[in-house]
């Protein structure tokens, strides 16, 4: 739930919002925005370095965020659920939980699907058989194409997608695992990580799986591995509305969130160079398999520092430009990968040398224009003009009676 404008005002800042936490508007775009970064980087190569200042791994390793918009789906789905046990108030339905996931999610999927398809898959002649169409098609329709080598690796429907499928495989578990955190939390967690910690054994321990590329590559992103961030995002709900209940916020405790949520940028750094050697050996799927239950702890523990930061450092996250790009970034994510392949495919605009760096700086920057002006314009319109108006409509088809109930 969205606060309105006065119901804002009325909040002092000394309290914790509860209902809808601003700064993960900002977090959310952040982290949308490096997997972005990465995917124009690889299509790119501009290197953002100066001088002595070299950001190089935040885009070269930007795929790491799709961690982090794992967590904060998980914190903000439990966060109502959590409040409703902690204060005593009604819980979303079932029903409700599932008609709101698939009117945010469905209506651009599946539109960016056929639309891929239609317009330039089929004529194009990219499967050899209308088999082949089912075969990348059908796992997309039902989100488990990150299962089959056909629809994740050689899909021709959009690679970014397999996040897609990742996320409603965790909203199809959510109603039983928040049940399981109202009545067992220690147990239900104990089991969610051992799930991931279980499946990376499996795979890590089998060279058959680890050295092949493609194996690894898609095995790495496996939605058991992701249970443990989801986990974590789930318990962080948990514990941020129980700890803040009653409380209101202190200048020394704001201070020292800053401190810890700066921390916390730093040992990202630390464990992006330690990625950066196990990727020289070959080893980066299992890295991050190894490696994703203790990135999600440094995400989880920056995104309650920064909620409970001092308020300048809170505003850069929640602000008027963030809600905006808040509201489209879900629709940048799915359409900026294929924007930016489709534009190497077509050679738009022209690569003159051997690769983006030999073209010269002039290409790099005509290129990156290119793809952030075609994504974002692509992204505002697929919002507005496809999922918005569905959702509305899908919410009011189905959820009609529920909000009367609920007044």
């Amino acid at each position: 739930m969205i606060m309105t404008k006065t119901e804002k005002k009325n909040v002092p800042d000394e309290a914790f919002e509860t209902t809808h936490i601003g700064v993960l508007d900002g977090i959310r775009v952040l982290a949308v925005g490096i997997v972005v970064w990465f995917h124009f980087w690889q299509q790119t190569w501009l290197m953002p370095i100066a001088g002595d200042v070299n950001l190089d791994y935040l885009p070269r390793y930007g795929y790491l965020m799709v961690d982090m918009m794992i967590l904060i789906s998980g914190f903000l789905l439990a966060l109502p659920y959590a409040k409703a046990k902690i204060y005593g108030e009604k819980a979303p339905s079932v029903r409700e939980f599932f008609t709101k996931r698939f009117a945010r999610i469905a209506p651009s999927y599946y539109f960016i699907i056929f639309a891929i398809l239609f317009v330039v898959a089929i004529p194009e002649d990219m499967y050899a058989t209308g088999t082949d169409v089912l075969k990348d098609l059908v796992p997309h329709m039902f989100f488990i194409h990150n299962l089959f080598d056909v629809s994740y690796i050689g899909t021709h429907l959009d690679g970014a997608l397999w996040t897609v499928a990742v996320l409603v495989q965790l909203y199809a578990i959510f109603p039983f695992v928040i049940k399981g955190f109202n009545k067992k939390p220690i147990l239900t967690y104990i089991i969610m990580t051992a799930v991931s910690v279980v499946s990376t054994v499996i795979i890590t321990r089998d060279p058959a799986m680890t050295g092949d590329f493609s194996k690894i590559t898609m095995l790495c992103n496996n939605t058991l591995s992701f249970v443990c961030v989801y986990a974590n995002g789930i318990l962080a709900a948990y514990f941020y509305i129980g700890f803040t209940k009653g409380r209101e916020r202190t200048k020394y405790g704001q201070y020292l969130a800053t401190v810890i949520a700066v921390g916390c940028v730093m040992l990202y750094k630390v464990l992006c160079d330690d990625l950066a050697r196990s990727v020289s050996e070959g080893k980066g799927g299992v890295w991050q398999l190894e490696n994703r239950y203790l990135l999600s702890i440094v995400f989880i523990i920056f995104v309650i520092a920064v909620i409970c930061s001092v308020k300048w450092f809170r505003k850069i996250f929640d602000n008027r430009v963030m809600r905006l790009f808040a509201g489209i970034s879900f629709n940048l994510y799915m359409v900026h990968q294929y924007v930016a392949e489709r534009l190497t495919q077509e050679d738009i605009p022209h690569m003159s040398g051997d690769n983006p760096a030999a073209s010269g700086a002039a290409y790099q920057w005509s290129k990156l224009a290119l793809c952030l002006g075609i994504s974002f314009a692509l992204a505002f319109a697929i919002t507005y003009i496809i999922e918005k108006p569905c959702a509305k409509s899908i919410k009011n088809r189905f959820l009609k009676g529920t909000e009367k109930r609920k007044k």
